[in-house]
C-alpha cells in the first residue's frame, strides 16, 4: 500500500479530517520530542510541550501549504515558537482542551475507562510483621547510632557519616468498588540507610549502603556498615584513566539503577502515548539471550509485593523480556481494554489518584556464576559501582550519557579506584551486549523495587583522559 505523503495528509487535515493529522502526529512525534528534550533537558516537560506543539499546529493548519514532505521542518519551527512562548502556549493548550468537548459536541466518555470484574486473589503471606508495632522508639534511635559508631570504628579513614537512618512503617490497603469488590492486605517495611565519608589528606569520598526487611530483626546491621565503609574508603585515591573500549562489569546496584530507568518503558500506557523505547517491539530481540526480566508482585522478599494491584486485580508474575525477546507490556484495566489485551495486575495508585501503570518488583534474572567467577572472565576492564546522570536518559530513544565511578579490573581482580569516566550509548544496545550475569541478586529502590545481580557487558567505549 502506498503511504500518503505529508502534503497529502496536510490537505486532508485542512479539510477537517483529524485522523489524517493523527497520522502526522504518529509520524513526527518522536523527532519533535527529541528536539524539545535536547532544548529543555527535562523529559517530562518535553512530553508536555510535544502535545502543545501538535495542538498549536492543528490550530494553525490553515496558515501553511506544504510543498513536498516538509511537515517536520515546519513542526520544529512551531516547537521553537512554543519554547519561546512557553507559558502562553501551555495556557492555550489547557484552554483548548477545555473547549474541545463543547466545540465538537461530543461526549468524551471512554469505553475503556471501566472497573474490572471482581476476581478472587490468592493470599500472599509474609508481607507484614507484627514485630514492627512493638519496637520502642529508643531502640530505633540506638540502631541508627550503632551504625554510626561501628562505621567510624571500622576504618580510621572513615571519621564521620553524613547519614545514618533507621525507618519503619506499616499500612493496610483496602479497596472497595461498586461492582462488589472487597479486598485488603497488611504490609510492613523496615530499613537502615548509611552513608559514610572517608578522608585521606585533602580528599573525601562517600560510600552508601542500605539494608531492608519486614522488621528490624531482618536488618543486617554489620553488613550495611561494612559495605558503606568499604565503598567510601575503597574510592580514596581514585583517578581518571585513558579513554578505551573495554569490558564493563556493573555492580548489582548500578545495574538495578539502569533497570529502574527501563521500568517505565514496560508500561502499556507509555507505549500507547509513544513514550516508550520499547513501543512496537513485541516479539523482537531487545537484549542478549542471557537476559530475562520479570515484574513479580508476588516475590516473597520484594518490598513492592502485593496480592492484588491498585484496582483489585490479582497480582501475577509477568515475563517482560524472555531470553532477550520482548514478550509484552504491563497493563492496568484501561490500557488492556484499549489494546485488546488483559490486565497484568499492574495498576498503581494512591487513595487520591486514578490508576496508572507501574512496576512492582522488577528483576533481572540471576545466572549461575558467582561474582568472583564472572570477574575472572575480565583480564582488563572496568567495574562500575556508581552511576551519575541517569535523569538524562531519553525515555523514548533510550540514549544516555552517564558518569562512572568504580575500580579498574586486572586479571579478574579489582585494583585501583577510578573516577571521572563517561559512557554514552543506547539502553537497548547496552542490553544486547550483556554476556554474563552472576548469582548475587541485590535489590534497591530505583523507580520501583529493582533487583539485579552483577552484570558483565562485552565492551563499551569509556571516556577518560
Amino acid at each position: 500500500m502506498v503511504q500518503a505523503t505529508d502534503a497529502e495528509l496536510w490537505e486532508r487535515a485542512m479539510e477537517g479530517e483529524p485522523e489524517a493529522f493523527g497520522i502526522l502526529f504518529e509520524r513526527h512525534a518522536r523527532p519533535v520530542y527529541n528536539y524539545l528534550f535536547r532544548r529543555t533537558a527535562d523529559w517530562s516537560l518535553a512530553e508536555d510541550l510535544t502535545s502543545v506543539v501538535f495542538l498549536e499546529a492543528w490550530r494553525r493548519r490553515r496558515d501553511v501549504r506544504l510543498q513536498h514532505d516538509l511537515a517536520l521542518p515546519w513542526l520544529l519551527g512551531v516547537a521553537t515558537n512554543v519554547l519561546r512562548n512557553r507559558r502562553r502556549s501551555q495556557w492555550r493548550y489547557r484552554a483548548a482542551l477545555e473547549r474541545m468537548p463543547r466545540e465538537r459536541g461530543e461526549d468524551f466518555a471512554d469505553d475503556a475507562n471501566v472497573l474490572p470484574e471482581p476476581r478472587p486473589f490468592e493470599v500472599l503471606t509474609g508481607l507484614a510483621s507484627p514485630a514492627v508495632a512493638g519496637v520502642d522508639p529508643q531502640r530505633k534511635i540506638d540502631f541508627a547510632l550503632e551504625m554510626e559508631r561501628r562505621a567510624t570504628s571500622l576504618d580510621a579513614r572513615v571519621r564521620r557519616v553524613s547519614d545514618a537512618m533507621y525507618s519503619d512503617g506499616s499500612g493496610q490497603v483496602e479497596i472497595y468498588n461498586s461492582r462488589g469488590l472487597e479486598a485488603s492486605f497488611d504490609r510492613t517495611v523496615a530499613y537502615g540507610v548509611l552513608e559514610t565519608i572517608a578522608e585521606q589528606d585533602s580528599e573525601m569520598q562517600s560510600g552508601f549502603a542500605f539494608t531492608h526487611g519486614r522488621d528490624m530483626n531482618e536488618l543486617d546491621l554489620a553488613g550495611v556498615v561494612k559495605e558503606a565503609v568499604e565503598n567510601a574508603a575503597g574510592l580514596l585515591g581514585a583517578r581518571p584513566v585513558p579513554t578505551a573500549s573495554v569490558p564493563v562489569v556493573l555492580h548489582p546496584h548500578a545495574a538495578a539503577m539502569i533497570l529502574g530507568v527501563l521500568g517505565n518503558s514496560f508500561s502499556a500506557d507509555a507505549v500507547i502515548k509513544r513514550r516508550s523505547l520499547l513501543a512496537g517491539k513485541v516479539g523482537e530481540p531487545v537484549a542478549a539471550e542471557i537476559v530475562t526480566i520479570t515484574d513479580d508482585p508476588r516475590l516473597p522478599e520484594g518490598l513492592a509485593s502485593r496480592p492484588f494491584d491498585g484496582e483489585g486485580v490479582p497480582a501475577e508474575r509477568s515475563e517482560l523480556i524472555g531470553a532477550g525477546v520482548l514478550k509484552g507490556y504491563l497493563h492496568n484495566t484501561y490500557t488492556a481494554r484499549r489494546t485488546n489485551s488483559r490486565s497484568t495486575g499492574s495498576a498503581v495508585r494512591s487513595y487520591k489518584s486514578v490508576p496508572e501503570v507501574g512496576v512492582s518488583n522488577l528483576v533481572l534474572k540471576p545466572g549461575t556464576l558467582s561474582r568472583e567467577a564472572l570477574l575472572a572472565r575480565v583480564s582488563n576492564g572496568l567495574h562500575v559501582s556508581q552511576l551519575s546522570g541517569l535523569n538524562t536518559v531519553n525515555p523514548v530513544s533510550g540514549e544516555f550519557s552517564l558518569g562512572l565511578t568504580g575500580h579498574w579490573i586486572e586479571n579478574g581482580r579489582l585494583t585501583r579506584p577510578v573516577k571521572e569516566l563517561t559512557v554514552a550509548g543506547n539502553v537497548i544496545a547496552l542490553l544486547k551486549k550483556v554476556v554474563a550475569v552472576a548469582d548475587d541478586l541485590r535489590f534497591m529502590f530505583a523507580g520501583g523495587f529493582c533487583g539485579s545481580p552483577t552484570v558483565l557487558i562485552e565492551e563499551l567505549p569509556v571516556g577518560g583522559l
